[in-house]
């Protein structure tokens, strides 16, 4: 398990998750062992790359922009009166 904690510490500090390892290591054995399988089986590459599309801004033309139609089973329904 020493060798496990340590990939995973590793990895952590390289994405900057330092708390993280901070809370890992005030966990019982169990659950120390349960957070580092979760660790090392977030691909955390991914991730960084999925928060660097997030943060770019969208560009949309607004004549792209359609109105959204409600599905039929929503407009067929009468309004709830108290």
């Amino acid at each position: 398990m020493k060798e496990r904690l340590k990939q995973a510490e590793e990895i952590l500090k390289q994405y900057h998750q330092e708390e993280i390892i901070l809370r890992l290591k005030k966990l019982e054995t169990e659950k120390q062992e349960e957070m580092i399988n979760q660790i090392l089986s977030i691909d955390f590459e991914e991730l960084e790359e999925l928060h660097e599309l997030a943060e770019r801004p969208v560009d949309i033309e607004v004549s792209e922009l359609e109105p959204i139609t409600a599905p039929a089973f929503i407009t067929t329904f009468s309004p709830i009166t108290v």
